[in-house]
């Protein structure tokens, strides 16, 4: 498979979502890594992001004032440790599977994009950026056997997804 990249902000190639080439019509696709694990999601229907995050990468002090919106940050009051920085996590993997699925990537500030609290069922909340924002969008926590990272799906739909590991 040949990969090409296509920014829907700029039109660049040097960045920007992923697309499969050579295809007469290419399923969406999206791709996240984080150190050795790498998490690849397509869907025929619909626009999709994918987002994988270390636990252990949320632990700096400054998380919060700059990937957090003031709404999302009661939800994390009371927690510390282990428990902090997987919340962490979530909120940023969904953030992050939303920005991709939208095609904006971080040309949107994470801050402008407010989620649902880590242990409620994921979806966007609120889009504050002046960019024009998804009409329809389901966000899937994904589970992966893994007490290191976290991961999510965001698709542009209003339909039920379902997640299924191949």
């Amino acid at each position: 498979m040949r990969f090409a990249r296509r920014c829907r902000t700029c039109g660049s190639d040097r960045h920007g979502k992923p697309v499969l080439a050579d295809l007469p019509r290419p399923p969406h696709l999206s791709l996240s890594y984080d150190g050795q694990w790498a998490l690849a999601a397509l869907c025929e229907e619909a626009e999709i992001g994918v987002d994988i995050e270390g636990i252990a990468a949320t632990s700096w002090d400054a998380f919060d004032r700059v990937l957090l919106a003031d709404l999302e940050r009661p939800a994390l009051a009371g927690l510390d440790g282990a428990q902090l920085t997987r919340a962490r996590a979530i909120l940023l993997c969904r953030k992050e599977a939303i920005l991709k699925a939208t095609g904006h990537g971080f040309s949107v500030e994470p801050v402008e994009v407010i989620v649902s609290a880590p242990e409620d069922s994921p979806e966007l909340r609120e889009w504050r950026s002046p960019r024009r924002g998804p009409a329809a969008i389901r966000v899937v926590d994904l589970t992966l056997g893994l007490s290191t990272h976290v991961a999510a799906l965001a698709v542009l739909t209003d339909a039920p997804v379902r997640a299924e590991p191949g």
